[in-house]
């Protein structure tokens, strides 16, 4: 009898530790299947968080690119103490003005075929220059002003004269063009 009973005994306790191991599994497989559903609903609000935000970004970009180019060229001209008076363009003599649009009438005739033209027009803006200085009779901040103008243009005249290459040339020339184009900006 005691081993009868020891047989149910371990059939008992093989059945128990089956049902017991069934208990388990279906408990780590609900633990499991709530966890794969959490990790979805966080997913998807990642995703759905990270498309909106995406789709704002691109948005706000869109919006803030033309003032922010604008931005950063008020701030080198400002950095260079370019600013207009009082909201006012600065006067200039009929003498820098004429001197002006001969500085004007060489960047617009500039060869760029090769080196040897960009560095005959730095010879040209070069004696331009000269000559506006040399005859310059302002007086005062309209004159401090048109020197905040005039020191990056023979700074940058300077190098192109310098250049080496048609390549370094060409963006010295680019970046010329843009101060010269500065003066009807500020100045009458």
């Amino acid at each position: 009898m005691e081993a009868m009973v020891n047989r149910f005994s371990n059939n008992t306790t093989a059945i128990d530790k089956k049902r017991q191991g069934a208990f388990w599994e279906i408990e780590n497989n609900a633990v499991l299947t709530s966890n794969i559903t959490n990790m979805k609903k966080i997913l998807t609000i990642v995703y759905v968080t990270s498309f909106l935000l995406a789709c704002n970004a691109g948005n706000e970009k869109e919006k803030t690119t033309e003032p922010a180019a604008k931005n950063n060229v008020e701030h080198a001209e400002q950095a260079n103490g370019l600013a207009l008076n009082k909201g006012a363009k600065w006067k200039v003599d009929s003498t820098t003005f004429l001197n002006m649009a001969l500085l004007q009438k060489i960047i617009s005739g500039a060869k760029k075929e090769s080196l040897g033209n960009y560095l005959q027009t730095a010879a040209g803006l070069q004696k331009g220059l000269n000559k506006m200085v040399s005859e310059c009779k302002m007086k005062g901040s309209d004159h401090e002003a048109l020197h905040h103008w005039l020191e990056p243009l023979m700074d940058k005249t300077k190098e192109l004269k310098n250049a080496n290459n048609i390549e370094t040339a060409g963006t010295i020339f680019g970046e010329i063009k843009k101060q010269i184009n500065l003066f009807p900006q500020y100045f009458e």
